[in-house]
């Protein structure tokens, strides 16, 4: 038998050893160089991941992932830029970053809009922003109403984007959150809206139903779209007097931000120190007697907004190249229509079927709403068409209502209630600065009177609940005195 010296077994060792060495050496290299998986590059007819790069020569990877990933790089950019211009009207405005961080009233975990901006980011789809509210959204006090935040907001999210942003605005002049739950429908098509401005408007300040409102509003849309919410406290003009910045928003859009993770954005907190020491002057629009906030309100809003989506923007743009992040969204996805069972507030109202027909028109219900849902009478004596036109307003929406001083005087509408999967329904009507007493009787029933006083914002006028299908509603003035009526809404509760 041939035995082994020891220095040829030291040979064999050192030969084996860095053979090993050469093998893990090489297996890293390959592992090194193998490039990440992106999300969209899953391929959903096989279930099969497509390994490659995103150059333009590799023919492994299709020419749409290629386009895809240039398309995020490029979105990557163009924000860089746009902060750019964003400080430069932050420095304009003499808006320090401390008031832009105090602008954030509630933070949330902005999950929707994640969601959302990935699909944008992917497909290449329109992004399409909307806002409901009063006055002040539809453009009160400016010279114009392209002069309004959101269109600041979507002319930004334009350039960074790369790409044309609908805008779809559904606020009027003296609606309030309930009025904007009821006739939600009629002022806007929230199915095509992706990120949803809810304007808490001085209306429900006056309001004593404001907060319920306001939940119900938002338990109604969350509960049937996926659009993110995002709630704005304005500043408004009772403030000048009172030197107050009090919007009550530690009772009720704080509490609602917390429990729906909706975030809150607010002027009236980030720039309260100005109201407190007489320094808002230029804060308020003096067109209209300082009733609403002036160009450079809406201007410091803009880049409030701005600042929380464009954050979310970039941090979902550098998500999708980055492989830890790509069941992130699935996450996301199923959390899109998960609200608490319970309301927050005692008698905040969850409504399932919701019909509106009104006077009031929106920026676009102007443009694309159903002819059939204007509040027109089929018979009327001694009540006018009343359009509300304010000097030196240049807005989107129209303001009007159908009123009558005189006693009695009679008015009868039509409507017809769609067959949901609701059998009956609720009827109510909406009015302001009533000082008379009226009589309401619903297909011919008996009258039910109802004396009302200064900023009455609805009425239920069914005692009874009714079916689908034709129903005429007649409104007669009992006395003299101003009366006037602005939508009526059939409804059934969830």
């Amino acid at each position: 038998m041939t035995r082994v010296g020891p220095v040829k077994s030291v040979v064999f060792i050192v030969l084996v050893c860095a053979m090993l060495i050469i093998y893990v050496y090489n297996t890293h290299v390959q592992t090194a160089r193998q490039p990440a998986i992106r999300p969209w590059q899953n391929d959903l007819k096989s279930g099969e991941i497509v390994k490659g790069t995103a150059d333009e020569n590799d023919k492994s990877v299709p020419k749409a992932h290629n386009e895809i990933e240039k398309r995020i790089l490029k979105i990557i950019d163009n924000i860089k830029l746009e902060e750019g211009s964003m400080t430069d009207n932050q420095k304009e405005l003499k808006i320090n970053n401390n008031v832009v961080v105090k602008s954030l009233a509630c933070d949330s975990s902005m999950s929707r809009l994640k969601v959302i901006f990935r699909d944008i980011l992917t497909t290449g789809r329109t992004l399409t922003i909307g806002v409901i509210g009063g006055s002040i959204s539809a453009g009160g006090g400016l010279s114009h109403w392209n002069k309004v935040y959101i269109y600041g907001v979507a002319e930004s999210l334009r350039r960074m984007l790369g790409s044309p942003v609908n805008v779809s605005n559904g606020a009027v002049g003296g609606m309030g959150s309930r009025d904007s739950l009821v006739c939600l429908h009629t002022l806007i098509n929230v199915s095509q809206v992706d990120i949803l401005f809810v304007e808490f408007a001085y209306n429900d300040l006056k309001s004593k139903i404001g907060d319920i409102s306001e939940e119900s509003l938002t338990r109604y849309i969350m509960k049937r779209y996926q659009a993110q919410l995002l709630y704005l406290n304005f500043i408004h003009g009772h403030m000048i007097l009172r030197h107050s910045c009090d919007l009550k928003e530690e009772s009720r859009s704080k509490p609602l931000c917390k429990y729906y993770d909706v975030p809150s954005i607010s002027l009236a907190h980030a720039l309260c120190p100005l109201i407190k020491t007489d320094k808002a002057d230029d804060l308020w629009s003096h067109s209209d007697r300082k009733k609403h906030p002036s160009e450079k309100a809406h201007r410091i809003a803009t880049l409030f907004i701005l600042q929380q989506l464009k954050k979310t923007l970039l941090e979902t743009a550098e998500g999708i190249l980055n492989v830890s992040n790509v069941n992130k969204v699935d996450e996301d996805v199923k959390q899109l229509t998960a609200i608490p069972s319970r309301p927050l507030f005692y008698g905040t109202v969850d409504l399932a079927d919701v019909q509106c027909w009104t006077t009031l028109q929106s920026g676009y219900s102007s443009l694309h709403g159903n002819p059939n849902l204007k509040l027109e009478p089929i018979s009327n004596f001694g009540w006018d068409y009343f359009r509300i036109d304010l000097a030196g307003d240049v807005r989107a929406d129209v303001k009007a209502a159908w009123q009558t001083i005189w006693a009695m005087k009679n008015i009868t509408f039509l409507i017809d209630i769609l067959p949901y999967k609701h059998e009956r329904f609720h009827i109510s009507f909406l009015g302001r600065r009533f000082t008379s007493t009226i009589s309401v009787s619903i297909d011919k029933s008996h009258p039910t009177m109802i004396s009302t006083g200064v900023d009455f914002f609805g009425y239920s006028i069914s005692n009874n609940t009714f079916k689908d299908g034709r129903h005429t509603i007649s409104l007669t003035n009992v006395k003299s005195g101003s009366a006037n009526v602005n939508a009526l809404v059939a409804y059934t509760l969830d």
